[in-house]
């Protein structure tokens, strides 16, 4: 759960919620006329500031590492494995989260500990610096179930905590509405099937093969492309000799 969302600037309005399901509605203000739509509110822009708070990529031409936000520091309170964590992220030091705990809620999961290389069973008050990609290894443990050992899932195509979390907070730019299979229009193939695959229980590595199966064929049809051709047909043959 989202407890809070806010920044260390006076300006920007922090949100609070509750238990249950929260709306954020973009209501009129008394007066306005009908030409007055509810657009630029600020809807759309909390949406990627929950993305940005959760370990997604800041690029370089982003919002959070534009001249107007970059010296801006957002912050939340969320719930990760059993614990209510306080974090902070800022455009200028995109690839650091601060994290920090509270320990009326509960003990942090140990993959975290580990990652901040902490000996105390709780996160202690004073937020902590860890890498974006210990963040994502983190809520990917402990809100989807995914295993931090890179050595136990074997293959290349396998469920990522940004593909399945983007499931949840879908960004309307990228036509993540457009279809409740996909988080976006560009989204591969291969990534749609193994992340609904693994959201809804069935057996990911059925597509994770699939994948690795159109991209041997792939590789096979370049060779025999490179075979028929006249700068590489003398080193490689012709396909008869292959």
């Amino acid at each position: 759960m989202i407890h809070q969302v806010g920044a260390d600037r006076d300006t920007f309005k922090t949100l609070t919620f509750g238990p249950g399901l929260n709306v954020i509605l973009a209501d009129k203000s008394q007066g306005a006329t009908d030409r007055q739509s509810r657009n630029g509110a600020g809807k759309t822009s909390f949406v990627e500031l929950v993305h940005f708070l959760c370990g997604a990529n800041a690029k370089s031409n982003g919002i959070f590492r534009s001249e107007a936000l970059r010296n801006w520091t957002f912050n939340a309170l969320i719930d990760v494995g059993g614990s209510c964590l306080s974090i902070s992220r800022s455009g200028t030091t995109s690839g650091r989260i601060h994290v920090g705990g509270d320990d009326t809620i509960g003990s942090v999961n140990s993959h975290l500990q580990q990652s901040l290389a902490f000996e105390e069973p709780n996160l202690p008050a004073v937020p902590r610096e860890i890498s974006n990609t210990h963040w994502k290894d983190t809520l990917g443990a402990r809100w989807f179930g995914l295993s931090t050992d890179e050595g136990s899932d074997t293959g290349k195509f396998r469920p990522t905590f940004r593909s399945l979390f983007s499931f949840a907070a879908r960004r309307q730019e990228n036509g993540g509405f457009q279809n409740p299979m996909h988080h976006t229009s560009m989204q591969q193939v291969w990534d749609r099937q193994v992340s609904v695959s693994y959201l809804i229980g069935l057996d990911w590595t059925v597509p994770s093969r699939f994948q690795e199966c159109r991209e041997r064929e792939k590789s096979a049809k370049q060779l025999r492309q490179a075979a028929r051709s006249e700068e590489l047909g003398p080193f490689l043959g012709n396909a008869a000799e292959l």
